[in-house]
């Protein structure tokens, strides 16, 4: 006879299965969302070799003999002190901005395409501090010290800015471009602003930062800096005032999170997920697109630059300490190099199989991404700014000297 108290095993079978088909439906639709959001942040970073970890860990240097002739393909004499230099994805434009308030534009072939220089109507004789170009070379977004921002075709056509900036004169520190142009967004030194444009000049939104509070920091005046993710979506921000910030395209503050002291630079991933930061605390500190702080490093000085590659695996920085370091997304240092001075300028190719550096000792670093020293060249002062092109192949900088040089990967002179 059955027992009506007693319970049925395949009732208890069937409950369990339609429990465990349950969380699993949940869990697939957690992560499919997540994914859909931010389909990179889960992806595990492939890892070096173990041998290879443990040299970097020891702080060895991956050099090497340069590998060819360290010659460049072309060098091009400005007439002043070489200030920023950028390039497009496969390295047919190079644009380079100079202290004598003069902009070049050259093919890669090393021919002047043009050059724009405003003397007219000015008090003061500015300089180009950040230029930027779209993936294609078809624009180029220029900021300069003390006078307005300007937006160039290819062809050397001013499509707007250089003359009646909007709200006076202010000293400009950086400035991105959206891959395609159509969003533009420059930091300003003086009065603590984010400008964000279209590519009709027409500004959409600006944000003011905070002023540095304590009197014994004012003399860590780095004003504010920007980056822009390729797509135009996401602006990231860092201010003297020890914060980085996140905005959308409409202008809304996403997060902002505080840090030791004042910043020096921001690069962003150009997917938009992934943010990293140069500090004059000494640290590189890495955040993602939830304004979660993923890990911060100390080096021995001020850093004062940084570069993340395209996905955000790859994080290389520069630092007074006279070092090249590369990180990767997890905040492990791959491998540091000892340069002859201060490390002011770093750029690495998209997908990170090229990293350059410029220091204060006069010369370019090209690396590869195990930490090879591929080659390294002397100029005749200081290297102030670095740009390589998105596929890696070429690379282009700009020195007090005077000079924009140009360079291919491999150090042998290609054309």
């Amino acid at each position: 006879m059955h027992n009506s108290g007693e319970k049925n095993p395949n009732t208890s079978k069937k409950w369990l299965i339609i429990a465990f088909t349950i969380i699993a439906i949940v869990f697939v639709v957690y992560t499919s969302a997540t994914h859909s959001l931010w389909p990179e942040l889960n992806t595990i970073v492939k890892k070096p070799d173990t041998d290879y970890l443990q040299k970097a860990a020891a702080g060895e240097n991956f050099s090497q003999t340069p590998i060819q002739s360290t010659d460049p393909l072309w060098n091009y004499s400005t007439g002043g002190h070489v200030y920023s230099v950028a390039t497009n994805s496969n390295g047919n434009h190079i644009i380079a901005g100079t202290d004598n308030n003069t902009l070049f534009n050259f093919y890669r072939n090393g021919s002047l395409s043009w050059n724009f220089s405003q003397t007219t109507g000015l008090s003061t004789q500015p300089y180009f501090k950040s230029v930027a170009m779209t993936a294609d070379g078809d624009y180029i977004y220029a900021v300069r010290d003390l006078c307005p921002s300007c937006f160039f075709h290819r062809n050397g056509t001013l499509l707007w800015g250089c003359q009646n900036w909007e709200s006076g004169k202010v000293i400009g520190v950086s400035g991105g471009i959206s891959s395609d142009g159509s969003y533009l967004v420059m930091s300003t030194e003086i009065h603590n602003k984010v400008y964000f444009r279209n590519d009709t000049g027409k500004i959409l939104w600006q944000f003011t930062t905070y002023d540095l509070e304590n009197p014994s920091e004012w003399n860590d005046h780095t004003g504010v800096h920007v980056s822009i993710s390729a797509d135009g979506q996401h602006v990231a921000a860092v201010s003297e005032d020890s914060r980085v910030y996140f905005f959308n395209k409409s202008g809304s503050l996403l997060w902002s999170n505080i840090t030791g002291r004042s910043l020096e630079n921001v690069a962003m991933s150009a997917n938009g997920k992934y943010i990293a930061v140069a500090s004059r605390d000494h640290n590189v500190y890495y955040y993602d697109a939830f304004g979660t702080r993923i890990w911060n490093y100390t080096t021995g000085g001020i850093v004062k630059n940084v570069a993340v590659n395209r996905d955000g695996n790859y994080i290389t920085a520069g630092s007074d300490d006279s070092h090249v370091y590369l990180f990767d997304r997890n905040g492990t240092l791959l491998w540091k190099y000892l340069t002859g001075g201060p490390v002011d300028s770093v750029s690495m190719s998209l997908e990170g199989l090229t990293i350059t550096a410029g220091s204060d000792d006069h010369s370019v670093y090209c690396f590869n991404p195990t930490g090879n020293l591929l080659w390294k060249y002397t100029t005749g002062d200081k290297v102030k700014s670095v740009s390589v092109s998105g596929d890696g192949e070429y690379v282009a900088a700009g020195s007090w000297d005077g000079n924009v040089y140009f360079f291919h990967r491999s150090g042998s002179n290609v054309g």
